[in-house]
């Protein structure tokens, strides 16, 4: 395949930064990724990815990109503990005041803890002869040419606190949500990205838990039905023989951090699963809190113009509801977005505008999934969608029939794994079974 250039910056080591470098070595002869933390090739929460301590969930439509950039990797997953199994058969899902069926799908679930992910990811990455990690580096700012028109790469502060420029002809941004892109554009006489924000002050408290048995069910997820409700958790298998607990509070509720108050809470929830996991299994660390304050959504492709030679990605575009577990899913997307623009040989001016719009395609669809079930909070504020009372209605019936109707079920997952998009559940044979259904709920 032709060359699009010498040398590619990634700025930001995460998954979203790892993945784009791959690609980025099929059309740069030099890829090299800055990463602020200390990271090797070890499985160990840092501090950069505050979240990394909590449950997170990747969807297979995720790991099926993941796959195809680094062949084989699903069995390395799985052969170093990650847990796999059917992302509904194997999976209680308690929402809406019942329990979806317990069908098998093949929509495949992979559990692991995010660091584990990111080690695996990381190490596959790193042994790609193009590709290079300087670790411990912070990015100080960018350099361009003279009239600010094109990004020529970075400036770095090292360990020893030399700065330095290092030179390249594309520097992507994978630096996550805090992001300096809004900053440096405007100082380059640029407009800062529109942003779209939705305050839910949601918070997260996770402890992991020895696992002892084989059990067929590989994780609990149970969501109290909005607006009534504003608690919720997650108990996944993962590697190590462990459960990780994380009990979420919306707007206002907050998770305790002891250990009788976090039992407590996981007592709350409406269904018993993962509060039997909390008071029977043994804890094997401290309880930790992250608190994530808004869903945000940088439109950049809304920007008249931009400096060529430079994107963003990944969180730094838009960062979700970490409880819907769509991050790392779109970040792999946003990627196979910018693998295609690559492979249509698109000129290096025109990059960013073609890749920030294929980009809004692939964010549009779980922005509005997401969102959507945000605004049930009447709290929530922001700008509502015509209609949008009447769909959430609908999705409300489609929780309620997906605990009854398999066909029903399959479909809902399939949209919510981000396999099929939102109009398989307005399909007549769909609709049909949503409406005649007739679910028996609980609270």
């Amino acid at each position: 395949m032709a060359r699009s250039g010498a040398h590619a910056i990634v700025m930001g080591g995460s998954m979203a930064g790892l993945l784009a470098a791959r690609v980025l070595a099929d059309y740069y002869e030099r890829v090299t990724v800055i990463e602020r933390d200390n990271v090797g090739t070890w499985a160990e929460p840092r501090k950069g990815t505050p979240q990394d301590r909590h449950v997170h969930g990747f969807w297979a439509r995720g790991l099926h990109t993941v796959e195809r950039l680094f062949p084989g990797i699903t069995a390395e997953l799985h052969g170093g503990g990650a847990v796999p199994g059917d992302a509904v058969g194997d999976v209680n899902w308690h929402q809406f005041g019942g329990l979806k069926l317990r069908a098998a799908t093949g929509i495949g679930a992979t559990l692991m803890t995010r660091p584990f992910l990111e080690s695996h990811v990381r190490r596959r990455a790193l042994k790609h002869q193009a590709i290079c990690l300087l670790a411990g580096t912070t990015v100080t700012d960018l350099t361009t040419d003279e009239h600010h028109r094109r990004v020529r790469g970075v400036y770095v502060l090292g360990t020893g606190g030399t700065r330095e420029a290092i030179e390249g002809d594309l520097v992507v941004d994978a630096t996550g949500r805090g992001t300096q892109a809004p900053r440096w554009l405007e100082f380059m006489g640029y407009q800062r990205p529109p942003e779209t924000a939705m305050r839910i002050d949601l918070v997260y408290a996770t402890r992991t838990f020895r696992r002892l048995t084989n059990r067929p069910t590989i994780g609990h997820i149970i969501i109290g039905t909005p607006p009534i409700l504003r608690r919720g958790g997650f108990c996944f298998a993962v590697e190590d023989s462990r459960w990780q607990v994380t009990l979420v509070g919306f707007l206002g509720e907050e998770p305790p951090t002891d250990p009788e108050g976090f039992a407590d809470y996981a007592g709350s929830l409406p269904n018993a699963e993962i509060h039997d996991v909390v008071r029977s299994c043994e804890p094997l660390d401290d309880i930790r809190l992250y608190k994530f304050a808004s869903n945000l959504r940088r439109h950049y492709e809304r920007l008249a113009a931009f400096p060529e030679g430079y994107l963003v990605i990944g969180d730094a575009l838009c960062s979700f509801n970490p409880a819907y577990g769509q991050g790392m899913t779109v970040a792999a997307l946003e990627v196979e977005a910018l693998e295609a623009c690559l492979a249509a040989g698109t000129p290096p001016a025109l990059v960013a505008p073609h890749f920030f719009k294929r980009a809004a395609q692939v964010i549009d669809v779980p922005w509005r999934l997401t969102s959507g079930e945000d605004f049930r909070f009447p709290q929530v504020v922001g700008r509502r969608p015509p209609l949008l009372s009447l769909l959430n209605a609908y999705v409300t019936r489609v929780h309620h029939a997906a605990t009854v109707d398999p066909v029903v079920c399959r479909a809902f997952f399939e949209v919510a794994s981000l396999t099929r998009r939102p109009e398989r559940l307005l399909q007549p044979e769909i609709l049909w079974r949503v409406l005649t259904a007739r679910p028996a709920l609980s609270t």
